[in-house]
């Protein structure tokens, strides 16, 4: 059962054109606004005002689903990146403009806003670190989430197999929703710092200790022997050492301090392609994501 979430920021109309820096969750700067469950007229005996609030509640969780689950149709393939500072910005032309920025603080450091991970699937974008974003419409605005009970930090996320996979030290868990998540298994000796991706119908998953592990689920892990950090680039899996960044459609991604990302064709000759005016940069070269947002 989806829990569902106490508010939602829904744009108007989607817009590509503006940066928004976060305070909370909304992108002007201010408080995100709360859905209002009104408990009926002042004189409504208890039982009237209890029935009455149960029934808004239902009227906004209905609100909340069409929100979500409205057509999508003119949503356009998009990048989103995380890092420092609660860093989250979009691409919508394989990466080489950027927009709705959204952060958190500027000149961010080794600290709780630093988001690690982000990924796509059913919808939803979700960013992950020590606290928990996610956006239902598109990428625009952002609202924050309860981590998963016993992981406080989630190091990396991936969508497959109609579902999220979040790696929290060497244990995975697993969310449909990207609200409410499950502990479902160990994934290895990724030795921390653990990162996932998905790849031809399997989560990909490594870390610090560069052994590197598959899954076809997120529950079950076997050991890809002799792949040191696998990685995913020129359309191929590959390890970090020949793949230097996040790889879509013939360029890569890269992350540098302290408020840049650079694009490159060949993976070698990178140009600055985003320059943070609030001193963030991407967590890493792979701090990046595949997903959709309106155009």
């Amino acid at each position: 059962m989806i829990r569902r979430i106490a508010f939602v920021t829904i744009a108007a109309a989607a817009c590509s054109g503006g940066d928004a820096t976060q305070r909370g969750s909304d992108p002007d700067g201010g408080a995100a606004p709360a859905i209002d469950a009104a408990t009926g007229a002042s004189d409504a005996s208890a039982s009237d005002a209890a029935a009455e609030s149960a029934a808004d509640a239902a009227s906004r969780d209905a609100s909340i689903d069409a929100a979500i689950d409205a057509p999508k149709s003119n949503w356009v393939p998009s990048i989103v990146g995380v890092g420092y500072g609660g860093l989250r910005v979009v691409s919508r032309d394989n990466g080489l403009t950027w927009k709705n920025k959204v952060e958190l603080a500027s000149g961010g450091g080794d600290d709780q806003d630093l988001l690690r991970g982000i990924a796509y699937g059913n919808g939803r974008w979700v960013t992950v670190g020590w606290r928990v974003f996610t956006s239902a419409d598109g990428a625009v605005t952002w609202q924050e989430q309860t981590p998963a009970q016993g992981c406080g930090l989630m190091e990396g996320v991936a969508f497959g197999a109609g579902h999220f996979i979040g790696s929290c030290g060497t244990d995975a868990y697993e969310s449909t929703d990207s609200v409410t998540w499950t502990h479902v298994a160990t994934v290895g000796d990724t030795g921390g710092h653990t990162y996932l991706f998905f790849q031809g119908g399997k989560f990909y998953s490594s870390g610090d200790s560069m052994r590197s592990y598959s899954s076809p689920d997120g529950h079950t892990w076997t050991e890809l022997v002799g792949t040191r950090a696998v990685a995913f680039c020129n359309g191929a899996l590959a390890t970090r050492a020949t793949c230097p960044g996040f790889w879509n459609a013939g360029m890569f991604l890269g992350s540098e301090w302290q408020s840049k990302i650079t694009r490159s064709t060949d993976g070698t000759h990178f140009s600055i392609v985003f320059d943070d005016p609030g001193n963030n940069a991407p967590y890493t070269p792979y701090a990046f994501a595949m997903g959709m947002s309106p155009p």
